[in-house]
């Protein structure tokens, strides 16, 4: 009998308001994606590494893993282990690290329903996950390149929160200031979101199988 392992998966509202359809959301996230930029805070960095359908219906949701990996600067003092210091001259010349090559791999499954323009992905759970926070400051970043801005304008990104948090918020026995961000909706904002059929793509990801 397998192991039972707890998945978390958090999401984002993404809205653009050049047209509100799915092939438009699709069309972000591939431009997105081919941008192959990653965010960097401190030495962690993601970006979104793959792309596909998950089905061959026209409005299928997109599937894929978004990469978190360490971002070293050669520049910074390097630790010699062994000698308890840091490394001298000679030691560092030593490393022979190319560029493009980035340790400590991490890659986390995410569901975009192009429909309701909601981004799904694994935020915690076995061998953890990426924070809302900084999904939403990597889409930030890219949204604002010109080449995004030039052909969607402004793209909101809200990060969602379960039923009942502002009930909840409301009974703090002392609340000093509370702050109110109205965002422009689209016409998709008040259908209810429904997550279960599209959490096969999570599972096995979490069971070790990489879907391309």
């Amino acid at each position: 009998m397998g192991k039972e392992r707890t998945l978390h998966v958090s999401g984002l509202n993404i809205r653009v308001h050049t047209k509100h359809a799915a092939d438009e959301y699709a069309a972000l996230w591939k431009a997105l994606h081919r941008l192959r930029l990653p965010t960097t805070r401190g030495v962690n960095a993601i970006m979104i590494g793959s792309v596909s359908s998950l089905n061959e219906e026209p409005d299928s949701p997109l599937i894929g893993s978004l990469y978190r990996f360490t971002n070293i600067n050669p520049d910074d003092p390097w630790f010699d282990i062994d000698e308890h210091k840091e490394a001298d001259a000679n030691d560092i010349a030593e490393v022979r690290i190319p560029n493009k090559l980035k340790p400590n791999l991490k890659e986390y499954p995410y569901l975009f329903d192009i429909k309701k323009h909601k981004l799904f992905f694994k935020s915690g759970g076995h061998e953890g996950g990426i924070s809302p926070l900084l999904v939403q400051k990597m889409l930030q970043n890219l949204s604002e390149r010109t080449i995004i801005a030039r052909r969607f304008g402004d793209v909101d990104l809200t990060v969602m929160t379960e039923k009942g948090v502002l009930e909840r918020l409301l009974k703090w026995p002392e609340i000093r200031q509370i702050e109110l961000v109205l965002e422009r909706p689209n016409p998709t904002d008040f259908d209810d979101v429904e997550l279960p059929q599209f959490t096969g793509h999570f599972d096995l990801l979490e069971q070790g199988h990489r879907l391309q």
